[in-house]
């Protein structure tokens, strides 16, 4: 389980779904994603696909306004997904950008990019109670 998973769960948000999982015959862009169970969306940093999972996230949470997504991705807000996607998204909507750099695990470095977590349908207040602190002491998704 990585720390953002276990955060949530410890806020309540059981059986998270996960839409990115280390599989690679599965496709989190191309299925449903489920209407009952908070997401949490660590897609792959490939160049041009963190557009598609912010399209899909921005497009979720207009579907289903009373689920949570929380995203994870770079913070390139000069982007043309950051701004169509995140800052003009119609909904509720949290940004939490982090002070420093987050470490993965199966990294000995921090991460070379900042980071910014997203909340679709969370207020800011409700984000802001991820302790940046403890997510850059623990690698954000664990390999064993």
């Amino acid at each position: 389980m990585d720390t953002i998973t276990a955060m949530m769960a410890a806020r309540g948000w059981l059986d998270v779904f996960d839409p990115c999982p280390n599989d690679p015959k599965s496709d989190g862009l191309a299925m449903d994603w489920p209407d009952d169970r908070p997401i949490y969306v660590n897609p792959p940093y490939t160049r041009g696909k963190i557009a598609l999972w912010c399209a899909k996230c921005s497009h979720e949470a207009r579907l289903h306004p009373h689920r949570p997504i929380v995203l994870l991705i770079p913070a390139y807000t000069d982007t043309v997904y950051f701004h169509d996607q995140i800052f003009n998204h119609d909904g509720e909507i949290g940004i939490h950008f982090f002070k420093g750099r987050l470490k993965f695990g199966g990294y000995e470095r921090s991460a070379s990019f900042p980071s910014v977590l997203i909340g679709f349908n969370i207020n800011i207040g409700m984000l802001d109670t991820f302790d940046p602190v403890w997510l850059r002491e623990k690698p954000i998704r664990d390999q064993s």
